[in-house]
């Protein structure tokens, strides 16, 4: 049997799969679609992961505290949510994980041990979640299309106040006026996206650039019009998702943590248990994925990883299956422990 240690600090694994129970749309600055890497795989990305691990810790945080009574100011909610120095308090300087400067910080805040800021390294490594390359799981959803309230029913016009017929003839007549325009300008950023597959990196950029311009053009013409700027009646593009049931390879590594901290790392799995979703459109029922990981355990001491056994993302939230040859487990998980430490001041998330 193996025995695990609470104190001394350990690296964690995670290797497994994210599967997609409902399709996954992720939106990134200057990319047209779900992004894709160099290999040809699409793929969740690891910030939208990370992003939505640490906004359950930091909800989940508040909830706990507001049992004791307590409550973080603002400044503390902009740093442990997002690592935010709104407060300007934290000095800049060389060293300091080096020299051991944030052990006390991160040993009051396993929050911001966790997630990081920009002068304590995160202590979880969290990775894309990456579809097969030989599979093609991208669908366009969401498209369809819109029409005026008052042309589906024509009866609505008695109901409008005589002095806004005026005002409602124009918008409508806006969009009517607008619509040819914007249809061109959408139909020549369609035919260069087309473009984009077949295009080496220098010839890309030259095409994203000119459908930033074309973007720009639709802009202008959209907010100079009555009305919306969206046009009313339309043909909606829909949007592009990774869709439901495809399985994706995905990893995690929580580096460098006592047994207590990576116990905060599994309570905050366990929170995010209750609905595990990612990304854009849930309106449209978009972003629920399941998961599941094998964790291992390794050390400087002890650097042959030890199997611990199972973490399942499901329709049943969080769990966990322990290898029983393990003795003293971190597998072996009771939530309530951490919560204690929360709201008894063990952990202070008015530290950094």
């Amino acid at each position: 049997m193996t025995v695990t240690s609470n104190t001394t600090a350990k690296n964690y694994k995670f290797v497994g799969t994210i599967t997609t129970i409902q399709p996954v749309s992720i939106s990134l600055p200057k990319t047209t679609g779900m992004p894709i890497n160099s290999h040809g795989s699409a793929y969740i990305p690891a910030s939208s992961i990370r992003g939505f691990l640490r906004s359950i810790a930091h909800h989940a945080v508040v909830l706990e505290l507001e049992k004791a009574g307590k409550v973080l100011s603002v400044d503390q909610h902009y740093m442990n949510a997002s690592g935010v120095d709104t407060a300007r308090v934290v000095k800049l300087g060389g060293g300091y994980e080096a020299v051991n400067k944030n052990l006390p910080i991160r040993k009051k805040n396993p929050l911001l041990s966790l997630f990081g800021n920009f002068v304590v390294g995160s202590h979880s490594q969290i990775g894309n979640a990456l579809a097969s390359p030989n599979e093609n799981p991208l669908v366009v959803l969401g498209n369809g299309s819109r029409s005026h309230v008052f042309t589906r029913n024509k009866d609505l016009v008695k109901s409008v106040d005589e002095n806004e017929l005026e005002y409602l003839q124009k918008v409508m007549s806006a969009t009517a006026d607008t619509a040819e325009q914007t249809g061109s300008i959408k139909d020549e950023i369609s035919k260069l996206k087309k473009q984009l597959s077949k295009a080496d990196p220098e010839a890309k950029a030259a095409i994203f650039a000119q459908i930033e311009t074309l973007n720009d053009e639709m802009k202008e013409v959209k907010e100079s019009r009555t009305g919306s700027t969206e046009s009313i009646q339309r043909i909606l593009d829909g949007f592009e998702a990774i869709d439901a049931g495809y399985t994706l390879s995905h990893r995690i590594q929580v580096t460098d943590v006592t047994g207590d901290e990576f116990e905060f790392f599994l309570w905050v799995l366990y929170k995010a248990g209750y609905d595990f979703r990612i990304g854009g459109h849930s309106n449209l029922g978009c972003g629920q994925i399941h998961a599941e990981w094998d964790v291992s355990v390794s050390s400087l001491n002890d650097p042959k990883p030890t199997k611990l056994g199972k973490v399942l993302m499901g329709d049943d939230g969080f769990e966990t299956v322990p290898n029983k040859d393990v003795i003293d487990n971190k597998l072996v998980f009771d939530p309530s422990k951490v919560e204690e430490k929360i709201r008894n001041g063990t952990y202070d998330f008015t530290t950094y």
